[in-house]
């Protein structure tokens, strides 16, 4: 369930023109019908799995598709963290290269956004750079960090999801489910960030060499 941000929560939030952005979506699930009343209303067809479902269509605020990310917008909650991953090319003790996933530090890691206006397609979930979040108190995103809730985790068929699943456990990092009936169901993530290797190659004598973080 997403944590109540406050009347007074606001975010800058990225858009799909100036930078691909991480976004929730649910197919089973109906939208909440609390929304502010600034700008334009659509309906949104949220839930498609049966045509029975006509009746429980949502109507909210969508943001148009060239908005300004300079401007600041009404947060409704958050979610979880999204993490950010990074990869390391290590020469190992035998000299052979290998490459390796690691954590970026807390501070990049990106926080979930449940916004009161939409994006123009309808989502209402993004995962948003700290330094977007102008209008939340350090205090909460150091909350929602030290909780160590994510999602998604690594699955599997993903790139190094079994390196990256054992780091998660490592850390003690656990996947975030959302507890609100409106808030569960099936969820798909689009425009996923993917980890950049490091061009230069890194001499090590352990196994691993994670980045303190999360």
């Amino acid at each position: 369930m997403p944590k109540n941000a406050g009347k007074a929560a606001k975010a800058r939030k990225s858009s799909h023109k100036k930078s691909r952005v991480a976004k929730a979506v649910r197919e089973a699930v109906i939208e909440s019908k609390e929304s502010s009343k600034k700008t334009k209303k659509l309906p949104r067809r949220v839930s498609s799995a049966n045509d029975e479902d006509k009746e429980n269509d949502e109507v909210f605020e969508r943001a148009p598709a060239d908005f300004n990310e300079e401007i600041e917008w009404d947060i409704e909650g958050f979610g979880g963290i999204y993490l950010v991953w990074g990869k390391r090319r290590q020469r190992d003790p035998d000299g052979s290269i290998k490459t390796k996933f690691y954590l970026k530090h807390d501070e990049e890691h990106r926080i979930w956004v449940k916004w009161t206006v939409a994006f123009d397609d309808g989502i209402r979930w993004s995962a948003e750079k700290q330094s977007f979040l102008v209008g939340v108190s350090q205090d909460t995103i150091k909350d929602i960090i030290r909780k160590k809730q994510v999602w998604p985790l690594p699955v599997r068929g993903e790139q190094g999801w079994k390196e990256r699943k054992e780091i998660c456990q490592k850390l003690k990092i656990t996947e975030w489910k959302p507890t609100a009936k409106e808030e569960k169901g099936n969820w798909q993530l689009l425009n996923p960030e993917l980890p950049v290797t490091q061009s230069e190659i890194e001499e090590t004598d352990d196994e691993t060499d994670e980045d303190d973080s999360t």
